[in-house]
C-alpha cells in the first residue's frame, strides 16, 4: 500500500523531495578528460539550399570551441565562445552572436535551436528565444558524429537531440524548449 499523497515526487511520509530529475542525458566528458561521442555509423548531408533544424539541450563544461556535432574539421557545431555559436560548412564559417551572453555559461543548462530555411537563412534560439543575428549559411552541411568527432569532442552533457529535414517555426522551437525545461534545472 502506498500512503496518501506519495508519488514521484513526494517521500514515504508525503513531504516534497527536491532532488532533481534525470535526463538520462548523454554524459560525454568522464573525470579523466576522456571524451566521448556518437559515430552515427554514416555520414548525412543538408544539401546547400535544403532546409533543416537541429535543436538539443547542452550542458558544456566550458563554452570556448566545445563542439556539438559535424564531421571532423571540415563540418561543425560549436560554442565558439561566450557570445557566439559557430557553424562551419564547406570550409564557411558562419558566427551567431547571440542577444544575451548570460544565457549561456558554463555548467548550466541551455536549449539550443540551429534552423535554416529554404533560402539559406539560419537563425539561432537561445532557450526558445530567436537571437537577432541570422547569416546566410548556402553551403552543404555533412554530419556523422554528435558530441564529438574524430578529432574534436563535446566536454559535457547533451540531451534531447533533435535532427530535422524541415524548417521549425519559432512556435515550434518555443514548444519543443518548453515542453522539456523542466527536466533541465541548473
Amino acid at each position: 500500500l502506498i500512503p496518501e499523497g506519495v508519488d514521484t515526487t513526494r517521500d514515504s511520509q508525503g513531504f516534497l523531495m527536491n532532488r532533481q530529475k534525470s535526463t538520462s542525458c548523454l554524459n560525454l566528458t568522464s573525470e579523466t578528460s576522456n571524451t566521448y561521442g556518437v559515430d552515427l555509423g554514416s555520414t548525412s548531408t543538408f544539401a546547400a539550399g535544403e532546409a533543416f533544424s537541429i535543436t538539443f539541450w547542452a550542458k558544456p563544461r566550458d563554452i570556448t570551441a566545445n563542439r556539438v556535432m559535424g564531421f571532423d574539421g571540415d563540418d561543425y557545431l560549436q560554442f565558439k565562445d561566450t557570445n557566439e555559436f559557430r557553424i562551419k560548412a564547406n570550409d564557411v564559417i558562419d558566427d551567431l552572436t547571440i542577444n544575451d551572453p548570460s544565457s549561456w555559461t558554463a555548467d548550466e543548462w541551455v536549449h539550443i535551436s540551429i534552423v535554416r530555411n529554404t533560402s539559406n537563412l539560419v537563425t539561432l534560439y537561445v532557450n526558445g528565444t530567436a537571437q537577432t543575428d541570422t547569416e546566410t549559411a548556402d553551403e552543404a552541411f555533412d554530419y556523422r558524429y554528435i558530441g564529438g568527432l574524430s578529432s574534436d569532442k563535446f566536454r559535457g552533457q547533451l540531451d534531447g537531440f533533435l535532427i530535422y529535414d524541415d524548417e521549425l517555426l519559432a512556435a515550434e522551437v518555443l514548444r519543443n524548449y518548453n515542453a522539456t525545461k523542466g527536466n533541465h534545472r541548473n
